[in-house]
């Protein structure tokens, strides 16, 4: 193998290189499989024998320059960023951030670049719009046009990163904080979440049990709830989501009386003479509801509420279909647990089985339903704070903004729009 391609496989010991007669084959550039490159045996290597490929990163990095290269795009030049050089002071280092035309390295392995799959989420670092740009004479009439008054430029951050360890992330996202600070429009680095494969959540839906009904009789929703939940719906983020599903059961619970008040505020409403003592009753009536108010939290009001318009048989098929979640322990990067809600899909079996048995059965199922609710009116809130607060309140751990945690919290967030959508449904303030 050329010593170059060796010295690029030892920084970059995730590639393969594949030789074959006339050309040489590199797959697993930056761990991706939607991509390779493919060279003539006669091309320069050398170019690549001093660059390292970070992971997270649509970037080059040039080791005995010293420079971090971000792949960008080919441009007008009209654009004010690009005449834009910087002095970056982080961390008592001196750095220099410009746009200039790509490193005949990054020329090279765009040169290279063949697609093999569809593109994941960084785009082929970029790569395939560079290849286009270069590689002209194999496109036609309409993009030579399209490419003949850009340029190609890249993004460069320059200085002695040993004193920083290399440790580019942090740095990359002070550039992005600071950059958009100065210009709302300014393009910023794409960061890539790097993460080991983990198991994917189910997506829970009646419709794949049973067939989707022929005849709906639908509910009217309160407008405000019905607002929340498409927005919900549209929001892309499962933090988002969950934050707002949650503001449906927020507002409902705003206006969620319990059962014994209501019970004595109907009997009140009902007294032969309130016409007459009007005032009497106006004064009873604010006492209750000021009693009810101060003696009940925020959290008793939402578990009330929970308890009152859910049962187990409404949230059985998110509980099942992602059991795995419930029934272990969840632990966020940011160190915040969430403890399992429920032991096994056996208990879960227990809790749904109707059929004959003894009183003291069915009083022992109802409460163990009622104790599943409950625990799932506890972690809905403790993950509510935890978004919102960044803390929980009594501890001092966090959910991180990690795409890991976007993940973990997608059963939850199952979970909590079922019981959003069961309660819009049922609740008439």
């Amino acid at each position: 193998m050329d010593q170059a391609l060796e010295s690029f496989k030892k920084l970059n010991s995730n590639i393969n290189i594949v030789e074959e007669t006339e050309h040489v084959n590199i797959t697993n550039l930056w761990n991706e499989s939607t991509f390779m490159c493919r060279f003539q045996k006669d091309s320069d290597f050398e170019l690549l024998k001093e660059i390292e490929l970070p992971l997270e990163l649509s970037a080059i990095y040039h080791k005995s320059e010293q420079m971090l290269e971000f792949i960008f795009a080919p441009l007008k030049d009209t654009s004010s960023f690009l005449s834009r050089t910087t002095r970056f002071y982080y961390k008592g280092l001196e750095l220099t951030t410009k746009y200039d035309e790509p490193s005949d390295a990054l020329k090279l392995l765009a040169m290279g670049f063949r697609e093999t799959d569809s593109p994941s989420e960084s785009g082929y670092r970029n790569l395939k719009v560079f290849r286009d740009f270069y590689r002209l004479d194999l496109h036609n009439s309409q993009m030579k046009t399209y490419f003949s008054d850009k340029k190609p430029y890249s993004f460069f951050i320059e200085g002695d990163f040993k004193k920083i360890k290399n440790d580019f992330i942090p740095l990359c996202k002070h550039v992005n904080v600071y950059s958009r600070f100065f210009d709302r429009k300014s393009p910023i680095i794409q960061i890539h979440n790097i993460e080991p494969k983990s198991e994917v959540s189910k997506l829970p839906c009646h419709s794949n049990d049973n067939e989707f009904p022929s005849v709906i009789s639908a509910s009217s929703i309160d407008p405000i709830a019905l607002d929340l939940l498409q927005v919900a719906q549209e929001s892309g983020s499962s933090r988002l989501r969950y934050l707002f599903y949650y503001q449906v059961l927020e507002y409902f619970a705003y206006y969620y009386l319990d059962e014994e008040l209501k019970r004595k505020l109907t009997n009140l409403l009902k007294s032969p003479d309130i016409l007459h003592n009007s005032a009497i009753y106006s004064r009873t009536i604010i006492e209750e509801l000021k009693d009810y108010s101060n003696n009940t939290t925020d959290k008793q009001k939402l578990t009330k509420l929970v308890l009152d318009y859910l049962t187990v048989d409404d949230i059985l098929l998110e509980l099942k279909c992602n059991i795995k979640y419930f029934s272990n322990d969840l632990e966020f990067d940011g160190n915040f647990k969430l403890s399992a809600i429920i032991s096994d899909e056996k208990t879960l079996d227990k809790l749904a089985r109707e059929g004959k048995e003894t009183k003291e059965k069915k009083k022992e199922r109802d409460k163990l339903k009622i104790d599943l609710i409950n625990s799932i009116a506890d972690r809905i809130e403790k993950i509510r704070n935890v978004l919102v607060h960044i803390r929980e309140s009594r501890e001092n751990k966090v959910i991180l903004p990690t795409r890991a945690n976007n993940r973990k919290l997608i059963p939850y967030m199952y979970l909590i729009r079922r019981v959003s959508e069961t309660i819009s449904m049922r609740y008439q303030i």
